[in-house]
């Protein structure tokens, strides 16, 4: 089946016969059937999407938007769901190979980290404040490897650090003992 396009109601791939939902206009199909397309008109005239009989309102679980027949989730919130899946992956295949190495592996609680160096930078001992974590703001609290992953350094609470967005991005790939010694953090 070669796909023409993604349905904008499903989000579901389709394929059509040249013409079909297009009106002979050459534009690229928008639905996969005309009930999607149906169901796509009624939702940009703001109106909720047509319910099929015998069928209750579905509902999207994490922002409650009524759904589309079949749908499990609106196209926002799918989509941020199988990113966030995609990302742990990727770590979880990332840690999977370090653990075949042999190299040291712990599961970290940040908090605890955050709260073990008293939302303080452990470089220039400014506050990081615990409502600006996650945030792109230079006081920001992150995790850092003092050691650096990339250099051979260990996933493990002797080698993390509570260290300000600032500080963390200048310091980089570089390994943080001389930072820490310059603080008067380590002797």
């Amino acid at each position: 089946m070669k796909v023409k396009g993604i349905c904008k109601t499903c989000s579901e791939p389709f394929s059509t016969k040249t013409g079909s939902y297009t009106h002979n206009t050459g534009v690229m199909p928008m639905y996969c059937s005309r009930k999607c397309a149906g169901i796509g008109r009624s939702a940009k005239a703001g109106k909720p999407p047509a319910i099929t009989k015998g069928e209750p309102p579905r509902f999207c679980p994490d922002c409650g938007v009524r759904l589309a027949p079949n749908a499990y989730r609106c196209p926002p919130c799918r989509e941020v769901s199988e990113t966030a899946r995609r990302t742990k992956d990727k770590v979880n295949e990332r840690m999977r190979k370090r653990l075949l190495k042999g190299e040291q592996y712990e599961a970290i609680d940040v908090i605890k980290v955050f709260e073990a160096w008293n939302w303080t930078c452990a470089y220039c001992n400014i506050p990081t404040p615990k409502e600006l974590k996650g945030l792109n703001v230079e006081q920001s609290p992150e995790l850092d490897h003092i050691m650096p992953l990339s250099k051979g350094g260990t996933h493990t609470y002797s080698n993390v650090v509570c260290s300000c967005m600032r500080c963390n991005r200048r310091k980089g790939a570089q390994e943080g003992w001389d930072l820490l010694i310059g603080a008067g953090v380590v002797k």
